[in-house]
């Protein structure tokens, strides 16, 4: 009985986190309308100093309007910590094979958030899973899994 109560109070914490948040807003030099969905991670990854404490995690898909250079892209926001570049990064969807990516930075330098190359497959694949394990490389600590709930993802951009 205790088993049953925990598996439940485990799957009762995966649903509070597994909430998807929808938003668009307008470029008011374009008027293209953006779209942006993101979702937290479940899990926490606790780095070595400066970026001890805990870092949580954030997978963003946005579309940034139509046009040559525009469209679908998937991020990875560290709440604190460093991704190293120069890498690649893998994604498992529930049980299927694991699959690899490259990625870029930010053109404002920043180091806690990647952009992740050919997205298509990453967000065809966001629509009927529920569970995506991303292994990424770290600055000072090594390759680390991060873990989302991805359930009732809806995409239509």
């Amino acid at each position: 009985m205790k088993k049953l109560i925990l598996v439940l109070i485990l799957l009762a914490s995966f649903q509070l986190q597994a909430q998807w948040k929808y938003t668009n807003s307008t470029d008011e030099m374009t008027g293209r309308t953006e779209h942006f969905a993101v979702t937290n991670s479940i899990n926490k990854i606790n780095f070595q100093f400066p970026y001890d404490g805990g870092t949580t995690f954030q997978l963003l898909v946005r579309n940034m309007g139509y046009g040559i250079g525009y469209g679908n892209d998937v991020l990875l926001i560290a709440s604190k910590g460093q991704f190293l570049y120069e890498s690649y990064v893998t994604f498992k969807f529930d049980y299927s094979k694991p699959f690899s990516r490259g990625y870029g930075g930010m053109t404002d330098g920043s180091t806690n958030v990647i952009a992740v190359s050919s997205s298509g497959k990453i967000i065809r694949k966001l629509k009927d899973a529920r569970l995506l394990k991303i292994e990424a490389p770290f600055y000072q600590d090594g390759r680390k899994i991060i873990i989302f709930d991805v359930s009732n993802f809806k995409w239509n951009y």
